[in-house]
C-alpha cells in the first residue's frame, strides 16, 4: 500500500526504485497476461505497468478465449502449467524465435 500511496515501486529501505529501473530496459519484451487472471494482475493494469519499460520493442498479448487457439481465458498459472495453453507456448517460441534471429 506505501507503494500506491507514493506512486513509486521502492524498496522498504528506499535503496531501489524498482520504476525507475524498469526504465533502462531496452531488450525486446513479450508480456503476457491471461483474461482471466484474478491474482496478479488485471489486463488493462498490466498493460500499463509494462509501458514503464524502456524498450520500443514491446509486446503485450492479453491471452483469452478464441486468441491463440485458446477455449478459455486462462489465469495466472493456467498460462504456464495447463498443456491446453500448448497453443500459446508455440506463439511465445515464435515470438522468441524471431527477435533471437533479428540480433
Amino acid at each position: 500500500a506505501r507503494n500506491w500511496r507514493r506512486g513509486r515501486w521502492i524498496s522498504e529501505d528506499n535503496e531501489y526504485d524498482y520504476m525507475d529501473d524498469m526504465s533502462k530496459v531496452t531488450q525486446p519484451t513479450l508480456s503476457v497476461i491471461g483474461k482471466g487472471d484474478r491474482l496478479m494482475a488485471h489486463h488493462v493494469g498490466a498493460r500499463k505497468w509494462v509501458e514503464f519499460l524502456g524498450t520500443d520493442d514491446l509486446t503485450f498479448w492479453l491471452a483469452r478465449r478464441g486468441c491463440f487457439d485458446l477455449d478459455f481465458d486462462p489465469d495466472h498459472m493456467n498460462l504456464v502449467t495447463w498443456t491446453a495453453s500448448k497453443p500459446l507456448w508455440i506463439a511465445i517460441d515464435g515470438w522468441m524465435t524471431r527477435h533471437i534471429n533479428r540480433s
